[in-house]
């Protein structure tokens, strides 16, 4: 079992108290009620407003200055198969932090969940090192100073909050922080190995550097670790100065209204002047926009090119799909999340008992329609799509055996299947609501097939590098056997999200308003 130590000294975070802020929650960033039906993008706006005050510092909140991140001490121990290493970090400098993009947020009050996909391009870390270990088959020792340069760095975080009582008022604190991170390249240079030797020092500078995948996937949980801590503090820093009433209020939100002045005559006054009577008509705007034809195509139900038009409504539809479109409640879909799918594959060439979970699935709305047919007598419709890729990333855990060789681990891993082609078939009937005919979803069917999966478990066997990289290069090289059996996965994954798109949509129009007669 690998043993994990971790210690973050942070000088730099000040004496946490119970006292609130001065200003109010709204002084510092827009307030998303509970209500709103799309709350993560408020969230995710107020997120980036935000931004620009934290990389500069916000006194009032305690936070120091972000970018460029000073960390006085950073201790870190972990020994595995294929990892020994103890190591200290001090006056550590990171910079790159203000360049960050948050690229989506999804946030769960049900379950107070907070999840946020983040890009860097570049973070560079700066350090006075001591350290002494080993990484592969590397022996590392010495004591001098470092550069760790991170670019392409991507981030998902997932945040789980609590709701604390302070004082007799609901405050949010974070119960647990994951950061899970990736990086498209990695260098890294340690001045004075091995007591000063140069040709040891360089050869193993070049090989950690060469070998830079390898090194990061094993070294990552140090800046994972590292963030989490900061960010668990920096979140509860803010959180503790207003009350969960104040940072998420209830109610609905108050809609638009119209105001018309007119003369006093059969109406009630509501202000008087000593020249005129003014009069108010009040008529409710709908805070967001409710008709069909505000986002897609309306398609005649008569229509001979009734196939052809909703094909073309659904590609009408396609960019809003990526944006999130908050008339239907509907995030984002791309990314989209899946909390948990199971699959278990008794006889046949690959026979397996997996779970996938925290499924996050990329490329869904780059599809392209290729033919729909409609049959609205029998509330039916069929379609045929065609993707260029579909990328999956999730966590796994997997025992069983694939052809001849036996599977067993847990851990991340990630699939991408290029040229996706996929026909599905959604079936329903006629459900009446307020005397409105509307098509109620039974179930919606989708198979795929590929021109090519390519498919990696990280953390195979315990750790055993070398099993785990010979499995991982044996299921490329028997790509489609594998795919035969993980496709139930990649069907249910499609399935789920056009499920939710094709349920909202019938369940928000009627049948008259999505097809008109006439």
């Amino acid at each position: 079992m690998a043993v994990c130590r971790f210690l973050l000294l942070l000088l730099l975070i000040h004496t946490a108290t119970d006292v609130q802020a001065a200003k109010p929650a709204s002084a510092y960033f827009s307030i998303c009620r509970r209500s709103n039906p799309d709350i993560s993008s408020c969230i995710k706006d107020s997120l980036e407003a935000l931004r620009p005050r934290l990389i500069e510092g916000i006194p009032d909140l305690d936070i120091v200055p972000m970018d460029p991140l000073n960390i006085p001490r950073l201790e870190y121990k972990e020994e595995n198969e294929n990892f020994k290493m103890k190591q200290v970090l001090t006056n550590l400098t990171i910079h790159g932090i203000r360049d960050t993009k948050l690229l989506d947020v999804r946030m769960d009050l049900s379950t107070l969940t907070l999840d946020m996909d983040i890009t860097t391009p570049s973070m560079v870390f700066n350090a006075d090192y001591e350290m002494d270990g080993r990484i592969l088959l590397v022996p590392l020792n010495g004591k001098g100073d470092c550069v760790l340069n991170f670019t392409d760095v991507t981030t998902t975080c997932r945040t789980v909050f609590k709701v604390v009582n302070r004082a007799g008022e609901e405050f949010l604190d974070v119960e647990d922080i994951k950061w899970t991170i990736g990086a498209g390249n990695c260098h890294v240079h340690f001045n004075n190995l091995f007591g000063g030797d140069k040709i040891l020092g360089d050869t193993t500078n070049s090989f950690l550097n060469e070998n830079w995948r390898e090194v990061f996937k094993t070294y990552r949980y140090l800046p994972e670790e590292a963030f989490g801590v900061l960010f668990k503090d920096l979140t509860n820093k803010v959180l503790k100065h207003f009350p969960y009433k104040d940072l998420f209020p209830e109610g609905v939100l108050w809609p638009r209204f119209r105001f018309r002045l007119t003369a006093c005559r059969n109406c009630a006054p509501v202000v008087l002047t000593p020249c005129v009577c003014v009069c108010v008509s009040v008529r409710s705007l709908k805070p967001l926009s409710c008709v069909p034809a505000d986002l897609f195509h309306i398609c005649n139900r008569n229509d001979p090119q009734l196939n052809n038009c909703v094909k073309e409504a659904i590609e009408q539809l396609r960019p809003k799909l990526k944006s999130g479109i908050p008339q239907l409640k509907m995030p984002s879909v791309d990314p989209m999340f899946i909390p948990k799918v199971s699959l278990v594959q008794g006889s046949g060439p690959v026979s397996i008992d997996s779970t996938f979970t925290d499924i996050y699935v990329t490329g869904i709305t780059n599809f392209d329609i290729k033919q729909v047919t409609v049959d609205l007598d029998n509330y039916r419709v069929d379609l045929q799509m065609a993707l260029p890729y579909l990328y999956l990333n999730s966590d796994y855990t997997i025992q069983g055996r694939i052809l001849v060789l036996p599977i067993s681990g847990s851990g991340d891993s990630w699939s991408n299947y290029t040229v996706v082609t996929g026909t599905g078939s959604l079936i329903g009937h006629k459900e009446s609501r307020d005397g409105k005919d509307y098509m109620k979803l039974d179930q919606f069917k989708f198979s795929v097939d590929v021109a090519h999966a390519d498919i990696h478990l990280n953390n195979l066997f315990n750790g055993n590098k070398e099993l785990g990289d010979a499995m991982n290069r044996f299921m490329r090289s028997n790509w489609e056997a594998v795919f035969k059996e993980m496709k139930p996965v990649v069907d249910e994954a499609i399935t789920s999200i056009l499920t939710d798109i094709a349920r909202k949509v019938f369940d928000r129009f009627s049948l008259a308003e999505l097809f008109p007669v006439g």
